[in-house]
């Protein structure tokens, strides 16, 4: 085996050319390769404070609609709504509200120091569904919350920005547009890709404060399906339906809701349903052809290379070397390639997605490291393993064609040159 692999790489340091094309060939492939499938891992994948991305699903907008008229109305829902709709589903373990979208505000520290903020309302129960860090003080409570009082919570960069560190924000007062919040406690700090629960200082969600509900987050038992939740779903509209008067208060229209984290990841309107197809074939297709293009030319390659080692083939067949083992040379070869090019490819591709931080997400002046994506979310084995699967497969497209025919060609043609 020692013996095989030092041929192996004698016959690449040979061919500097053809092995440095078909080595950068081969990462470039592999890092387009991950760069899709880690863009796709971030909206998908769970990492703190979404932990739970495979459990929580989302109620997002209702539709009113009118029967034989063309008018319509959509919006947020209210908390009258979302009792009605979501309130105790069999299934669901717990219910929050949030904003669903993070706002921007101007914010004046107590000695002031003026900036803007990115916040985000919530209730009470958000915390118990999300797994922020608690770095200092308190999460702010249901009775907090329902008294109506300024409280809330701010993440570790905000507290240093305005308080000079974490420990010194909790008690203290932030002014936020003009109202003044009493810090109950200091989270670490999210990364925007969180898309559902990033902020910087999150606020009390409640009607005393005169807020929608805006969305609902349920937490799901371990087990319970998206589809058992949406016919749960969809019967409530259609109860709700049939004790309103219709040609005055309209009709609520099902829109596929609760969502999970692939649907709202992608844009979601109040007035369409999502289509979440079994099966993401536009996925697939990608991956396809990121796979697929860069095979044909590093086949091409390829047979140029035994092209121009097809005398050597024909010596060995001629000493009794077998078709299958020239076969598997050939391909062993190329595979050896083809790994350390996927080696290359993933760690620039990791590198790559971790510091290009204009393709996830826009944050004004919030410190560019947060927003950076978790590298334990990068390096996860499931996406590695993906990625060295794709190489396999990228070996695989690549090699077999030239090296079936090198197998293939009489010993007396090949040592006389006659395929070339």
């Amino acid at each position: 085996m020692k013996k095989k692999f030092q041929q192996i790489f004698y016959d690449m340091r040979r061919r500097p050319v053809i092995t440095g094309i078909t080595l950068t060939g081969t990462a470039a492939a592999v890092f387009l390769f991950m760069v899709f499938i880690m863009m796709q891992a971030v909206e998908t994948m769970p990492f703190a404070p979404e932990s739970c991305r495979d459990r929580i699903m989302y109620g997002r907008y209702i539709e009113t609609a009118w029967p034989g008229q063309e008018g319509m109305m959509s919006g947020s829902v209210n908390f009258d709504q979302a009792a009605e709709i979501y309130g105790d589903l069999e299934g669901v373990e717990k219910m929050c509200h949030l904003d669903g979208w993070a706002g921007t505000e101007d914010a004046v520290g107590p000695t002031g120091t003026i900036g803007q903020v990115t916040s985000r309302r919530v209730d009470s129960d958000f915390w118990d569904i999300f797994d922020f860090t608690l770095i200092a003080g308190r999460y702010f409570t249901a009775d907090e919350v329902e008294a109506g009082m300024m409280v809330t919570v701010i993440d570790s960069s905000t507290a240093r920005r305005f308080f000079g560190s974490a420990e010194e924000a909790p008690g203290k007062m932030l002014d936020i547009v003009g109202e003044n919040y009493r810090v109950t406690g200091v989270v670490e700090d999210v990364s925007p890709l969180a898309t559902q629960t990033y902020g910087q200082v999150y606020l009390p969600l409640s009607r005393i404060h005169n807020f929608n509900s805006g969305d609902v987050a349920l937490l799901v038992k371990k087990g319970v399906t998206r589809e058992s939740l949406q016919r749960q779903v969809e019967r409530r509209y259609d109860a709700l339906n049939a004790r309103r008067d219709t040609a005055e208060e309209g009709i609520y229209i099902y829109h596929g809701q609760p969502y999970d984290q692939k649907t709202v990841s992608g844009p979601v309107y109040s007035n369409w349903t999502p289509e979440t197809p079994a099966v993401d074939w536009t996925t697939i297709l990608v991956c396809v052809i990121l796979l697929v293009v860069p095979a044909i030319n590093l086949s091409t390659m390829l047979g140029s290379k035994i092209q121009s080692s097809i005398a050597e083939y024909g010596i060995r067949r001629a000493y009794g070397c077998t078709r299958s083992r020239i076969f598997a040379d050939i391909v062993a070869e190329n595979m050896i390639l083809t790994l350390i090019g996927g080696i290359i490819g993933i760690t620039l591709a990791i590198l790559f997605v971790y510091n290009s931080v204009s393709l996830f997400a826009f944050v004004g002046d919030s410190a560019e490291a947060s927003v950076r994506p978790p590298l334990s979310l990068l390096v996860k084995w499931q996406v590695v393993a993906l990625a060295l699967g794709g190489c396999l497969v990228l070996n695989l497209l690549s090699a077999c064609i030239p090296a079936w025919k090198a197998a293939r060609t009489a010993p007396v043609d090949a040592i006389t040159a006659r395929n070339r």
